[in-house]
């Protein structure tokens, strides 16, 4: 069994990814009512529009939302940020707008907080009230941010067993709650945005989203040259999900599941009935005999490694049981959510998993409490890879008729071996899904002179599910160039840049750019970029550490590369303060390349890893809401 997580961030216009979509910007303000002089109107989003982010072959509307979420204001003061205003967006009719009405600040720092598709009921504290201006304010209000995290809670399934399918299901109302907290702002005022054309909100769902796929394992067959099952397995569907988070978080703060909830089990009609539904696969690209529940998924609350979360799943397995001919029989299995190790691993929101079954090996249960009564069949019955997709990531751009999306707007690496391929950045996009003829269109990656990629084009593969890999390599006399990637009229670029390798000995990297004025003599350092957080991969994180940065670059700037990287010593007081995720108030963050010596408790051999860093707008820039993603590959020396 094989596990694989791609993290491929999608940062996802609004107007995308259940995301608030802007067509048209709306004027800055609306008129106000007399009496509300202290209120400023401020627009929020206009016309929604469905785009298919990723591909959404079925289930809820995973790119809806309704037309007047609500909005919580939240000042930001020192280590505090407290809620002081909760709103719900006005639809303006006559013109299809979407606004809000907040009382005016002429000073301060401020976060919104938006809050939408959430239903009719909330739990706050443990007890339940309607969503309602008035209920949030009564609640929400004088409350800092962390405790509203954790505290405000989605309505609760039944227990001890959920009927009908969460956001799929009638009754329900099909879209997927989402929330999305703005960067800082200075004042509330008549410029004061939330959201508009080219910087766009980047709602995150508050679920998961569960697919299965049966793609047996193929051989070919050498006497009739075809491609052959090493077994006959047809997949039924899901029949119970167990140990499912009967709610979750409107909004996580710290991305930690809650652990103290209750758990339920989802089922239909005593089992006799799919909880998702398996398809066949009869396209050209798709091997013989796969099924997938693409059209059929499930939505389920994050839960944490140790919830206990399993399925049920049924199919029909063709074999010989012993009686000297093969028959088809009816089995339920058992399967847990696990890694290489068989350990279990947690949901996480706004991540889509594809279970992808590729071997059974055997009879499983003939009930479904037998399944359930039994260990997982992870061990002995079943293979299967895990896929996770980050449904937060890449960089998206959209037409109206299908998207294009990039992993990483900028790519750097830190190596002695420029002539090597390095894996740059992936793409995305539902062009080739779409269904209907098309006219050819442009579809280029082109790279300037010194800079060579693997591919010249996009793949017809390349889907949500399927990013597609770009590797580049460099001349030697090269440190920077760009990718542009053509899909239509639409078009994103990747900047790459190189730098060299990190010295045994460690380096601090601080994103800086070196200014000189030559007329008045002056030169100063500035950061590249606002950065807003940024995380190492599991593999690097006991060497490559990250810290905020300080308000003023040291003295000790010893050199500017055309990586974007000043280099610094290690400095072993700030290494105890560091971490492999860290947040930046101040739109600054260190980097900090620990020593690889054998002496100061390196390997002393040669070793790669990668970060990435968030950046956007500097708060003055205010109110632009926009991010964007910066891979970082480092190699460092051995002794």
């Amino acid at each position: 069994m094989r596990i694989y997580k791609h993290i491929i961030t999608i940062l996802v216009l609004a107007n995308m990814f259940l995301m608030f979509a802007c067509t048209n910007d709306m004027d800055i303000s609306q008129p106000v009512e007399p009496g509300l002089e202290d209120k400023v109107s401020i627009s929020l989003f206009t016309r929604a529009q469905d785009y298919s982010i990723p591909v959404t072959r079925g289930g809820a509307n995973e790119t809806g939302i309704e037309k007047t979420p609500y909005v919580l204001v939240f000042k930001v003061d020192g280590t505090s940020t407290k809620c002081i205003e909760t709103v719900r967006a006005v639809e303006d009719l006559t013109t299809d707008k979407r606004y809000v009405l907040l009382t005016r600040q002429a000073t301060g720092t401020y976060r919104f907080l938006i809050l939408a598709n959430n239903g009719t009921h909330f739990y706050f504290e443990d007890q339940r009230y309607e969503w309602s201006e008035s209920n949030l304010e009564t609640y929400l209000v004088g409350k800092e941010l962390s405790y509203i995290s954790e505290n405000l809670l989605t309505d609760k399934l039944d227990s001890p067993q959920q009927n009908t399918v969460p956001y799929t299901s009638s009754g329900w109302d099909h879209l997927l709650p989402m929330s999305y907290l703005t960067d800082p702002v200075s004042g509330i005022n008549d410029n004061t945005k939330i959201g508009e054309v080219g910087s766009p909100l980047q709602m995150v769902r508050g679920v998961a989203k569960l697919v299965f796929i049966n793609e047996p394992e193929l051989y070919l067959d050498s006497s009739t040259s075809s491609q052959m099952r090493y077994n006959k397995f047809v997949m039924g569907g899901v029949v119970s999900i167990m140990n499912t988070p009967r709610q979750g978080k409107v909004y996580n703060m710290d991305d930690n599941p809650l652990t103290t909830i209750g758990l339920t089990e989802v089922a239909k009609n005593d089992y006799s009935d799919m909880l998702l539904s398996m398809q066949d696969v009869n396209e050209s690209w798709a091997p013989p005999y796969m099924q997938a529940s693409w059209g059929d998924p499930c939505y389920v609350h994050e839960t944490a490694a140790d919830g206990g979360l399993f399925f049920i799943i049924k199919g029909d397995l063709t074999a010989d049981f012993g009686t000297g001919t093969e028959e088809t029989r009816t089995f339920y299995y058992k399967m847990a959510p696990v890694d290489n190790n068989f350990a279990q691993i947690g949901i996480e929101r706004n991540h889509s998993y594809e279970f992808r079954i590729i071997n059974v090996r055997g009879p499983g249960h003939s009930t479904v409490a037998e399944a359930m009564a039994a260990p997982p069949s992870n061990k002995l019955l079943l293979d299967y890879e895990v896929t996770s997709v980050d449904l937060s990531s890449h960089h998206v751009i959209a037409n109206g008729h299908y998207y294009l999306g990039v992993s990483n707007s900028r790519y750097i690496t830190y190596t002695d071996e420029p002539g090597t391929w390095q894996q740059a950045f992936s793409i995305v996009t539902d062009y080739f899904s779409q269904s209907g003829a098309w006219s050819p269109i442009r579809n280029e990656i082109l790279s300037t002179q010194g800079i060579t990629c693997d591919v010249s084009a996009i793949s017809s593969s390349a889907d949500a599910s399927h990013p597609q890999v770009v590797n580049v390599k460099f001349d030697n006399s090269i440190s920077t160039g760009w990718v542009e990637v053509w899909l239509g009229d639409l078009t994103l670029t990747v900047r790459v840049d190189r730098s060299g390798v990190v010295p045994v000995g460690g380096e601090r990297l601080i994103y800086y750019k070196y200014y000189k004025d030559p007329g008045a003599g002056n030169e100063w350092w500035e950061y590249e970029h606002y950065l807003i957080n940024g995380n190492v991969d599991s593999g690097a994180s006991s060497w490559i550490k990250l810290a905020p940065g300080s308000e003023t670059i040291p003295s000790a700037a010893v050199g500017y590369t055309s990586g974007g990287g000043a280099y610094f010593s290690p400095d072993p007081a700030v290494l105890t303060n560091v971490t492999d995720v860290v947040t930046s108030g101040i739109g600054k963050i260190q980097v900090y390349i620990t020593d690889n010596s054998i002496a100061a408790g390196g390997t002393g051999q040669v070793r790669n890893g990668t970060f990435y860093l968030s950046t956007g707008y500097h708060p003055s820039y205010a109110p632009q809401n926009w991010t964007d993603r910066i891979k970082i590959d480092i190699k460092q020396a051995g002794s």
